[in-house]
């Protein structure tokens, strides 16, 4: 690029054109860093010491070049220089203690781990964790949370404690590694308030910061109550209000997972069996076990008390094994009446009173009374047909109807151009069909309807049940 020389006939001095292009684009580069970068904050603000005062989010403008690059530090900067009720939380700044959790632009995070964003056409929306009460401006109240935490026990419990204090309780790498993952957490609170299950049910519903805390003690190989911190989870809000909806792992300002050690207690859960006490370790613990003896020389009171614990713990073999007999006794009970239920029922509706006079009363219509074919008697009228052969079978004809779907041509015709399209069209055929009917289905159609219907069964003998008008006609008309 040839440099175009010109002359400054006042100063006498030469200067290219690339020179004042150099310059120019300092002088812009200079006057636009003189321009202050405004950001624009609205935080959520309510105090409780002022009567009738609702909550509502307040404007605040921080100049980012006169601020540090975390919301923490514009926090503190309009709590400094502009308004000095705002009210937040804080300590260390450094991501461990956990204090300045709030929800920042709509994630649950740490203020001073958050970057602030320097697109100054956005404004940054601050509030207090969500679902929790707020007991001023940006600091809500941890009381439930930090009693559910109190309720796991999270300490190292030992069940012979004479040693503790005396010795170090060693662990293996492979187990120290087991940790890792779940101590790193700083009870923060960003993973429970984020999550749906625990917005809903907060006071029976651990969370999932509280569960990985209880799942940290339950792996760690130098705690021995495993068992009894799995027993006190075994009611269905504690641990299964969680659904893996995973808000908790998208949220956690430390990277951890506290959905996978919700999952890996299910797990635990799933393989332990709540352990009964036995009867002898009732008595070993009362003081009344086999082998104890007060008398250390070993006399008759030594004897005398061993007896008397081996006699009652024959007894209260024997009662439990009684208990046991009756529960079977009970639920053989159940069963054979859940078996004679519907025989029940089925007698119950034979007496029922329908309210109209019984058209099969014969006191009433005698006309309906059964005649007896020429030729026969009571007695084999009561006595069963026999079975007609395979072969005493007809054809019936009667009306079905059938809707099956076809494939019609249809045309169509758009700005004088005509195509045709196959259409799925629904057609309903009337036909005749004809089916086998034999002599046996109809006798067995004639028990069923007797059974079902026994006020009907004179007249479905006599062939009057189709004539006949009323509850009993409608119900054995087919008969």
């Amino acid at each position: 690029m040839s440099a175009v020389c010109f002359s400054l006939r006042r100063c006498g001095v030469a200067v290219t054109r690339s020179t004042v292009l150099t310059v120019t684009a300092r002088y812009a580069q200079a006057a636009a860093a003189a321009q202050p970068r405004i950001k624009t904050f609205q935080i959520y603000r309510w105090d409780p010491d002022k009567p009738g005062d609702k909550p509502h989010m307040q404007t605040y403008e921080v100049d980012l070049d006169m601020c540090g690059p975390m919301v923490l530090d514009a926090l503190i900067k309009i709590k400094n220089e502009v308004d000095s009720t705002l009210t937040f939380r804080r300590s260390c700044r450094e991501g461990i203690c956990g204090s300045c959790a709030m929800n920042i632009n709509g994630g649950n995070t740490l203020a001073c781990l958050n970057r602030i964003d320097t697109n100054t056409s956005k404004v940054t929306k601050i509030y207090p964790l969500p679902h929790m009460y707020v007991v001023k401006d940006l600091v809500p109240d941890m009381n439930n949370f930090y009693a559910q935490y109190k309720s796991i026990e999270p300490y190292l419990k030992r069940k012979d404690e004479s040693q503790q204090g005396k010795e170090q309780y060693l662990q293996s790498v492979d187990d120290r590694q087991k940790l890792d993952g779940l101590y790193e957490c700083i009870m923060c609170a960003c993973c429970s308030t984020s999550c749906p299950s625990y917005w809903w049910n907060g006071d029976k519903y651990l969370g999932p910061a509280v569960l990985m805390q209880a799942y940290r003690w339950m792996v760690d190989s130098r705690d021995e109550y495993t068992e009894e911190r799995l027993a006190k989870l075994q009611d269905p809000f504690s641990l299964y209000r969680c659904h893996t909806i995973m808000n908790c792992t998208k949220t956690c300002p430390k990277g951890l997972n506290p959905g996978k050690a919700i999952a890996e207690i299910k797990k635990m859960m799933a393989t332990y069996k709540e352990k009964k006490p036995d009867v002898e370790d009732i008595f070993l613990a009362s003081g009344k076990g086999r082998g104890q003896n007060p008398n250390p020389v070993g006399g008759a009171s030594g004897c005398q008390s061993q007896c008397i614990g081996d006699r009652e713990l024959r007894e209260l073999s024997r009662s439990e094994q009684k208990c046991e007999e009756n529960q079977v006794c009970i639920m053989r009970a159940c069963v054979l009446l859940l078996l004679g239920l519907p025989v029940l029922m089925a007698q119950q509706t034979s007496y029922l009173d329908y309210g109209d006079p019984d058209p099969f009363d014969y006191g009433h219509n005698p006309e309906l009374s059964p005649q007896l074919p020429a030729g026969q008697t009571a007695l084999e009228l009561q006595t069963e047909p026999t079975e007609p052969g395979p072969l005493d079978c007809r054809e019936e004809k009667y009306p079905c109807t059938r809707l099956y779907s076809v494939h019609q041509p249809c045309k169509q015709c758009l700005n004088n151009i005509c195509f045709y399209s196959l259409r799925r069209v629904y057609v309903i055929n009337k036909e005749i069909c004809e089916r086998t009917v034999c002599a046996h289905e109809e006798l067995i159609r004639a028990d069923l309807c007797r059974d079902q219907f026994p006020r009907c069964s004179v007249a479905a003998v006599i062939g009057q049940c189709g004539t006949l008008g009323g509850n009993c006609g409608k119900s054995c008309g087919g008969c």
